[in-house]
């Protein structure tokens, strides 16, 4: 068996070499990594690779670092430093600007690609980590380790949204649907398993394979998972999506109860008659209907995710104000309850420990970029912009802010790239200093032309 298998790989290398082109050919075999790249990785392991979507990067995890080089000229553009242990895997967000890279030092790390800089750690597996994987839309990371879990996170703000268990074993390999909504990982047990990504829940086990599962794949349109495994072999597993559960408290009627739905009935709060927010059917859509949305999100013991979307929509003051309605309307209800405990964390999550200054985005930019901040007390917020030599070039008044994270677009504080009258400002660097009260933080910013 093993002789056939190498004489079909052996006549379908021929094929490829007799019917390419001969300039690919050539490239093929004469291009490498610059010269000392092998000596500049330690012991020139190279643990995993990968491509920027747009394919101009190299990503390369060994054993000093994460190399990133210019996938076209093999130019070595940068050296991410900050693991304390050999990398193991890396992968790029979609939009190419983030790279997630997993570790022996038990750790998940996020770097800005533009400036080489970390921007997030990433800690709560007790084993090394053996893959990354970032969903579609570039808002969740999934990482699987040693210690047997998959873990999702959020990656603008870096917390833990779920931790899925089922694996008796290292697990090696993640991957997302192409919709976001499903995770394959792939371990030692020899099992392939899916995941929904909303809830945590664990969809399917695949059985199939006789040894551990190296790697896992989605096919661009979803229906097909590919897994490889130890035992020498590649299965192909066709997935037939599950029934939507129907559920109540699933307002929009997406086929999952989410923070979207809670955003909806918050919405039509107050509204009468035939209403899908009005969950329990009594005319009215009420706290009552919001507390029971909450009730179906509380199912799982993870706090809740702050996509930009629930960044974007809701406030602190709005959730108290929630708490303060259920408090009154005296809910006793099982489901009322864990609503209640729900809407707690979600105000938890909503407010920041600390004020802090965010790292603008994107970085560098042309000519517009958005500041994003938090705030852990009220304050009148301003934000001073100056040139490198020190030079006022703008002054943004921000006004009276409440506690909260003001990140995404519609919240964070923006600027044109214009002085204070109305000029475009020349490229360069910039430093931008958010005044709240008594705090004060200055960071550096990059205008390229």
């Amino acid at each position: 068996m093993r002789n056939t298998l190498f004489l079909i790989a052996l006549t379908c290398f021929c094929a490829f070499i007799l019917f390419s082109p001969n300039t690919f050919a050539e490239d093929y075999t004469t291009w490498r990594l610059p010269e000392g790249a092998k000596t500049r990785l330690g012991k020139g392991t190279v643990d995993d690779i990968a491509y920027s979507p747009d394919g101009t990067r190299l990503a390369v995890a060994g054993s000093v670092g994460i190399w990133l080089y210019d996938a076209v000229t093999g130019e070595t553009l940068d050296l991410f430093i900050g693991h304390t242990d050999r990398v193991y895997s890396v992968s790029f967000s979609a939009d190419g600007l983030t790279l997630a890279s997993g570790s022996w030092d038990k750790t998940v790390r996020l770097w800005d690609v533009g400036t080489g800089s970390e921007l997030r750690v990433l800690q709560g597996h007790t084993e090394w980590v053996e893959s990354v994987s970032f969903s579609a839309d570039g808002q969740t990371l999934a990482s699987g380790s040693e210690d047997g879990t998959v873990r999702l996170w959020d990656v603008a703000t870096g917390s833990e949204l779920r931790v899925l268990h089922g694996h008796t074993d290292r697990v090696y390999s993640v991957s997302f649907s192409p919709d976001g909504q499903t995770l394959a990982s792939g371990g030692d047990d020899e099992t392939v398993r899916l995941w929904d990504v909303g809830t945590g829940s664990e969809l399917r086990v695949l059985h199939g394979h006789t040894d551990w599962v190296e790697s896992v794949s989605f096919s661009p349109d979803g229906r097909t998972l590919a897994s490889g495994s130890y035992d020498g072999t590649v299965l192909l597993w066709e997935l037939i999506p599950p029934e939507p559960l129907q559920h109540t408290a699933d307002v929009n009627g997406d086929g999952i109860v989410n923070i979207q739905d809670l955003v909806q009935v918050a919405g039509a709060l107050g509204e009468a008659g035939q209403n899908a927010a009005d969950v329990n059917g009594d005319g009215i859509v009420n706290i009552q209907d919001l507390v029971q949305v909450a009730g179906a999100l509380g199912g799982g013991a993870a706090a809740p995710a702050l996509h930009a979307s629930v960044l974007e929509t809701l406030t602190t003051a709005e959730v108290q104000g929630w708490l303060t309605a259920a408090a009154a309307a005296n809910l006793t209800d099982a489901t009322s309850q864990r609503g209640i405990r729900f809407l707690e964390a979600l105000l938890a999550a909503l407010t920041p420990k600390k004020t802090a200054l965010l790292a603008n985005y994107p970085n560098p930019f042309n000519p517009e970029t958005w500041i994003p901040y938090q705030l852990a007390v009220p304050a009148d917020v301003v934000l001073h912009i100056h040139a490198i030599d020190g030079s006022l070039v703008r002054t943004l008044s921000l006004g009276h802010k409440s506690v909260g994270i003001y990140q995404s677009r519609s919240r964070a504080a923006y600027w044109d790239g214009r002085n204070a009258i109305g000029e475009p400002v020349a490229s360069g660097v910039y430093f931008y200093t958010l005044t709240a009260d008594d705090f004060t933080a200055t960071r550096k910013m990059l205008i390229r032309k």
